[in-house]
C-alpha cells in the first residue's frame, strides 16, 4: 500500500521548453537547451590549457541532450529518491544514480575524446540513512581526480548538474579503477 501511495505522488518528469524522446524521438529545443551547452562548454574549457574547443562542444551537447533522453527511457517520475523506491521495488526499470553514471560514461566514452578523461565518482554522503551517490566526473587528460566537473542528470531529473569536484555538496572519491579507457575493475 506505501508503494501505490508513493507511485501516485510521484509525477512524470517533462521539460515545457524542450523536447524529449518520449515526445519527438530526439531531444531538441531552441534557446534553452543551446544556452545549457554552450555554458557547459565554457566550464569544459577551463579544466585545462590543451582541451579542444571541439571535443568540449562534443562532449557538453552529448551529456546534456543525453541526460534529457534518459527522462524517457527510465520512465522518470520526481522527485529523484522516490523514483529510486520505485525502482527499487520493481515498478520501474531503471534510474538510480548509479544507472545515470553507468550510461553517461559509456555514452561519453564513445565519444573517443582525447583532452578528456571520464571518472566514475561515488560519495558517501553523511546522512542518517547512509545514502551513497554515484556521477560522472570529467578531468582534462592527465588531472587528477580532485580538479574535475561533476555531471550529474540524476540530481535534478534529467536536468544536468555540474560543479566543480571541491565545490560540489558531495565528497567524491574515485569508484575503483574506474577511468576512461580502464574499464570497472
Amino acid at each position: 500500500m506505501p508503494l501505490m501511495i508513493l507511485a501516485c505522488a510521484c509525477t512524470p518528469v517533462r521539460y515545457a521548453a524542450i523536447d524529449t524522446p518520449e515526445q519527438s524521438g530526439v531531444v531538441s529545443g531552441g534557446a534553452v537547451l543551446a544556452t545549457r551547452i554552450v555554458q557547459l562548454t565554457d566550464v569544459l574549457l577551463t579544466l585545462g590549457p590543451n582541451i579542444d574547443p571541439d571535443e568540449a562542444v562534443m562532449l557538453a551537447d552529448t551529456a546534456v541532450r543525453f541526460s534529457l533522453q534518459q527522462v524517457a527511457d527510465y520512465r522518470l517520475t520526481k522527485p529523484p529518491l522516490a523514483h529510486n523506491v520505485l525502482v527499487n521495488a520493481g515498478l520501474k526499470p531503471r534510474g538510480l544514480c548509479i544507472h545515470w553514471t553507468e550510461d553517461l560514461l559509456t555514452r561519453l566514452h564513445e565519444l573517443d575524446t582525447h583532452s578528456f578523461q571520464l571518472w566514475w565518482g561515488v560519495a558517501d554522503r553523511p546522512t542518517p540513512f547512509h545514502v551513497e551517490h554515484s556521477t560522472v566526473v570529467v578531468t582534462a587528460s592527465g588531472e587528477p581526480f580532485v580538479s574535475g566537473l561533476v555531471l550529474d542528470g540524476w540530481r535534478n531529473s534529467g536536468w544536468l548538474y555540474w560543479a566543480p569536484v571541491a565545490a560540489d555538496k558531495y565528497r567524491w572519491n574515485v569508484m575503483g579503477n574506474y577511468i576512461s579507457g580502464t574499464g570497472l575493475d
